[in-house]
């Protein structure tokens, strides 16, 4: 049982809403946006959604989420647009059957923001793509270069996606910061959520 009395103040980031989801993505190109990317998009998301309406006025942190929800929203609308162009090379050729794959690995997300959500989905989409396209090379609908060229564009076009998004986070955070508009307190706030954040900095978050 957690102790109730405890004599050390916790950072008032130490426990925070969480939902957790397992998910299992196929491809390569999908399990590369995770492990290259998710951490430091995480941090980004949580201080869109949260930090940046503590030490700042509301605009500023509107603005940062209008321009990450359009990113995403982008990138997933161009990617259902390919889903639908792949979906008839595979029902025009009578291919139902989708492809196993050899290496598929689950990860379990603790998701502390919609924004968050929506970034899942599309790394989701990501791996629904790559399997579609797969599965038409596979069946020699599609040659080895258009195969190559398409697998390896749309994870390039998730991984930049990222990078803008922990770029933009970033910028308006350090201006904001570097503003003084925040107080003492906000100012411990911002420091525990920077010492969570640079346990992530391993992470190799760079434009393909």
């Amino acid at each position: 049982m957690p102790d109730k009395k405890q004599k050390k103040k916790q950072s008032p980031l130490s426990s925070r809403g969480v939902m957790k989801r397992k998910i299992r993505f196929d491809s390569f190109e999908a399990q590369r946006v995770v492990e290259r990317c998710y951490d430091r998009v995480k941090y980004a998301m949580f201080s869109a959604s949260v930090i940046l309406h503590v030490i700042s006025d509301n605009n500023e942190a509107d603005e940062l989420n209008s321009i990450i929800n359009d990113t995403i929203n982008t990138a997933l609308k161009d990617m259902e647009k390919a889903k639908i162009q792949f979906q008839t090379v595979l029902d025009d050729a009578g291919i139902e059957e989708m492809l196993d794959y050899t290496e598929a690995k689950s990860y379990t997300f603790e998701i502390d923001s919609p924004k968050l959500s929506q970034y899942i989905k599309a790394i989701n989409t990501l791996d629904d793509l790559v399997k579609m396209i797969d599965t038409a090379w596979m069946n020699g609908e599609i040659d080895d270069e258009v195969k190559k060229d398409a697998c390896r564009s749309w994870q390039k076009r998730l991984i930049n996606m990222s990078v803008k998004i922990v770029k933009v986070e970033r910028k308006v955070r350090n201006a904001i910061h570097e503003s003084g508009k925040s107080t003492d307190e906000v100012e411990t706030e911002l420091e525990s959520f920077e010492q969570e954040e640079s346990k992530s900095e391993e992470s190799t978050c760079v434009a393909a």
